[in-house]
C-alpha cells in the first residue's frame, strides 16, 4: 500500500518509482564469483582424438563440402566465428591437441563462450568486478516461479573452472536459467507421452550444451526414456561433445563424424547424438519433439524456412521454439532479425501456446505447436 501511494504522489510530479531487482535468498552475493573444479583429471585424450577425428572429415566450416546452400556457414555468422574463435580454429587447423584440450577444459572463461553466453562476458575476469546483472537477478526468480524449483539446483558440476553466481551448492552459470526453464519445458513434453518408447527429441542449435545438461540431470526422475539427438555447426558441437561427455558417461554419447556413422543410428536407444548440422537431412527417423532455441531469429528467412521443411517432413508431434517476435530486432552486425510470427509451419501444425518473460525488454517468445 505505501509503495503504491508513493506511485501516485511521485506520478504527480511525471517522477517514477524505479524498479530495483532483489536478489534470491539462494544467492550469496551481490557479485558474481569464480570456482575451480573440485574434481582432479583432465578431459581424457581420448575425447579429444576423438574430436580431431571429427575435424580429420568435417571442415569448421564445411569448406570442400557438397551441402545445400543454406547449411553453408558463411556471411556475417562466419565473420563473428573468425573474429571471435581465433584459437579454437587455430589448434584445430594445427592439430594442436594440448593447448585444444587446455581450451575446452576452460571453456567458461575463454573464447568458447563466445555467441552462447548471457548478460556479460569473462572478458579476463572484468565480469567478477561488476555486480550481478540485475536482469539475472530478475531472471532467478523468474525461473523459481515457473519451475518450483529453487535457483540453485542450477548450480554447476565440478568437472570445469565455472563464474556466475554463488549458491551453497555452487555456481549458476549466467546462460543457466534459460536453460533451466527450456529443459523443464522439454521435460514436461517429454513426460507426456504415454507411449512405453523411447522418446526421440531433436535440439536442433545446442551450443555449448547448455540445455542439455539440465535436461540430463531429470533424467532419474522422468517416467518416460529418451534419446537426444543434439544439431548444431561443428564449433559448438564437438565443445557440447567435450562438455557432456566430461560431465556424463561418456558412454551415453555418440558423436556422428560421416553420412556412413549416421547410417548406423536408430535412434531408439536412450543415447546423446551430436550431428553436424550439414547432415540435418540425412536424418530419416521421425522425432517426437523438435527443439530450437533462439536461432532461427538468427537466419534468413529463406534458411528458416528450409530448416522447417526438413523438421516437419516426419511430422513430430510437438515443435518448440524460443525465438523473436518484437518487430526490427537486430543482432550482430545489424542483422535484421526473422520474426516468430514469419514462420510458416505446415498447415497440420496448430499453436498450443505461446508465452514470454513478463519483463518489457525481453523479445524471444516461447511457442509450443502440435501435429
Amino acid at each position: 500500500m505505501i509503495k503504491n501511494l508513493l506511485k501516485k504522489l511521485l506520478s504527480m510530479f511525471s517522477l517514477r518509482l524505479n524498479y530495483v531487482a532483489t536478489r534470491p535468498t539462494t544467492l550469496i552475493s551481490n557479485r558474481p564469483v569464480l570456482k575451480k573444479k573440485l574434481a582432479k583429471g583432465r578431459i581424457s585424450d581420448a575425447t579429444i582424438d576423438e574430436i580431431f577425428d571429427f575435424f580429420e572429415n568435417i571442415h569448421p566450416f564445411y569448406e570442400g563440402m557438397k551441402i545445400s546452400n543454406e547449411l553453408e556457414i558463411n556471411g556475417a555468422w562466419k565473420k563473428i566465428l573468425l573474429e571471435t574463435r581465433t584459437k579454437q580454429i587455430e589448434y584445430i587447423k594445427n592439430q594442436d591437441r594440448e593447448n585444444f584440450k587446455c581450451l575446452i577444459e576452460n571453456l567458461f572463461i575463454n573464447e568458447l563462450n563466445r555467441g552462447v553466453w548471457n548478460y556479460q562476458y569473462w572478458d579476463n575476469g572484468k565480469a567478477l568486478r561488476a555486480n550481478l546483472p540485475d536482469l539475472f537477478v530478475d531472471e532467478c526468480k523468474i525461473f523459481e516461479k515457473i519451475t518450483s524449483l529453487s535457483v540453485d539446483s542450477l548450480a554447476s558440476n565440478e568437472y570445469f573452472d565455472t563464474w556466475g553466481a554463488e549458491t551453497e551448492s555452487g555456481v549458476i552459470k549466467y546462460p543457466s536459467l534459460n536453460h533451466g526453464i527450456q529443459a523443464f519445458n522439454l521435460m514436461n513434453l517429454i513426460e507426456s507421452f504415454d507411449d512405453q518408447k523411447i522418446i526421440k527429441v531433436l535440439d536442433l542449435g545446442s551450443g555449448y550444451g547448455g540445455m542439455a545438461e539440465y535436461l540430463l540431470r531429470s533424467k532419474k526422475k522422468m517416467k518416460n526414456k529418451f534419446c537426444l539427438t543434439l544439431v548444431d555447426i561443428p564449433l559448438n558441437l564437438t565443445t557440447a561433445f567435450a562438455y557432456l561427455s566430461k560431465t556424463f558417461s561418456k558412454e551415453d554419447f555418440v558423436l556422428i563424424k560421416s553420412l556412413n556413422d549416421l547410417k548406423t543410428i536408430t535412434f531408439d536407444e536412450p543415447k546423446i547424438i551430436l550431428i553436424p548440422s550439414c547432415f540435418i537431412e540425412s536424418i530419416h527417423s521421425r522425432m517426437d519433439i523438435v527443439n530450437n532455441y533462439q536461432s532461427f531469429s538468427e537466419m534468413d528467412p529463406e534458411t528458416v524456412s528450409f530448416y522447417i521443411n526438413i523438421i516437419t517432413q516426419s511430422f513430430p508431434r510437438y515443435i518448440i521454439e524460443n525465438n523473436v517476435n518484437v518487430a526490427n530486432s537486430e543482432n550482430y552486425g545489424n542483422f535484421k532479425e526473422t520474426l516468430v510470427r514469419n514462420f510458416n509451419l505446415p498447415k497440420e501444425y496448430s499453436l498450443l501456446a505461446r508465452f514470454s518473460a513478463p519483463e518489457s525488454w525481453s523479445r524471444y517468445v516461447t511457442s509450443i505447436y502440435s501435429s
